[in-house]
């Protein structure tokens, strides 16, 4: 299991890190860690991005790595965190790397609290 929360911006020594111009290469390094059958926890705060710019994201790395089996489910924030109509700052992934292929090929579906609880 991986775990990516990263900052929208940090600045320290080697530089200056921006998660709009850094995706790819940050979503690239974890998914090579990831072995096969390994779940990818993935969210951000950034509000610049839209839930769909990271699937896109995601899907372009999966492209990029050629990886045949990958799970997306977009994991909705609880109605109590965001505030309804509005556009949703919390965007989570978890991703999942499998050794054979599902019914449904990079799928976006949302994830419930209790399906997490199950895993």
């Amino acid at each position: 299991l991986i775990i990516c929360d990263p900052p929208s911006f940090s600045r320290g020594e080697k530089g200056i890190f921006k998660i709009e111009t850094s995706l790819e290469l940050l979503l690239k390094n974890c998914l090579n860690c990831l072995t096969e059958n390994g779940d990818f926890l993935f969210s951000t705060n950034f509000e610049g991005f839209y839930v769909d710019d990271i699937r896109r994201s995601i899907l372009k790395v999966q492209k990029d790595l050629a990886i045949q089996h990958l799970q997306i489910n977009s994991i909705l924030p609880a109605t109590d965190f965001e505030l309804a109509g509005e556009k949703s700052i919390l965007k989570s992934f978890l991703i999942k790397v499998r050794t054979e292929a599902f019914s449904e090929k990079s799928v976006i579906k949302p994830v419930i609290d209790a399906d997490i609880e199950e895993s």
